[in-house]
């Protein structure tokens, strides 16, 4: 019995939760009232973003990787990490109730859904380039171009941070974050579609603190722990400092990919 139906549902997994993160995106931008289901349609994509990287690994241990899987997880991927945080970023901004309530383009309806709509393509757009690039394109042990997940996540995590949930915070009091200014959003937005075609290098391995093994002394496996229950608890401050770690080393150590001499 071929076992690729394994790594073929996570990757199907993967284009639902995209699917339902485009849905409660257009439903939260009907009404103010409706806002709060950002924070769920970006749960939605950090999810899917789990799921990624487990269909990958469980496909190459049980040796099931096909061109179908590839292709099928590439177009997941396209519906996950590009339509879906494009279409929140244009409902978030331009949509009927715009979530970032200071943007000028809701004066002007009409216009300011055309303007929107060609800026939140780019994402999509360069997504479905860096994916098509990945899937041509052989590399051991690096991404060229930010892999789309972290970029879609990463905007993701940005755009609804303020309604992001964090465990515990009545009772640990972190100071509210406001939200962002329309083109602060609008900056990282753009930042993060270049990102994506760059010539930046990334590791295939992002840097992991949470690495349980009985191999591991004692005081690795507890400092696994805590970074696991810093996740837990403060949940969203943990992610955004993690993915934007991942995003900047490279481009501070200036590693780019360079043409064979």
């Amino acid at each position: 019995m071929k076992l690729s139906w394994i790594p073929n549902s996570l990757s199907l997994g993967n284009l639902f939760l995209g699917f339902i993160s485009i849905i409660l995106s257009s439903i939260a931008s009907s009404s103010p009232t409706h806002y709060g289901l950002y924070k769920y349609s970006t749960i939605c994509i950090l999810v899917a973003a789990v799921l990624d990287v487990l269909d990958g690994r469980i496909a190459r241990k049980i040796n099931q990787n096909n061109p179908m899987g590839k292709e099928l997880d590439s177009l997941a991927d396209l519906i996950t990490f590009g339509l879906a945080p494009g279409f929140m970023f244009f409902t978030m901004l331009f949509g009927p109730h715009p979530y970032y309530q200071d943007s000028p383009f809701s004066s002007f309806p009409m216009s300011g859904y055309v303007i929107g709509g060609i800026i939140a393509f780019i994402f999509p757009l360069t997504g479905a380039l860096r994916l098509a690039k990945f899937n041509v394109t052989e590399s051991k042990g690096f991404f060229i171009g930010i892999p789309s997940p972290i970029a879609g996540g990463t905007c993701a995590i940005i755009l609804s941070f303020s309604d992001l949930p964090v465990l515990f915070d009545s009772i640990i009091s972190i100071p509210h974050i406001p939200l962002l200014p329309w083109w602060g959003a609008l900056t990282i937005f753009v930042f993060y579609s270049v990102l994506m075609i760059s010539k930046f290098i990334f590791p295939k391995t992002p840097p992991t603190f949470m690495d349980f093994s009985k191999s591991n002394t004692i005081y690795k496996n507890l400092l696994s722990g805590l970074f696991l229950a810093a996740l837990i608890v403060f949940f969203k401050y943990f992610l955004l400092v993690y993915t934007v770690y991942y995003t900047f080393v490279p481009i501070f150590t200036f590693k780019r990919k360079t043409r064979p001499s």
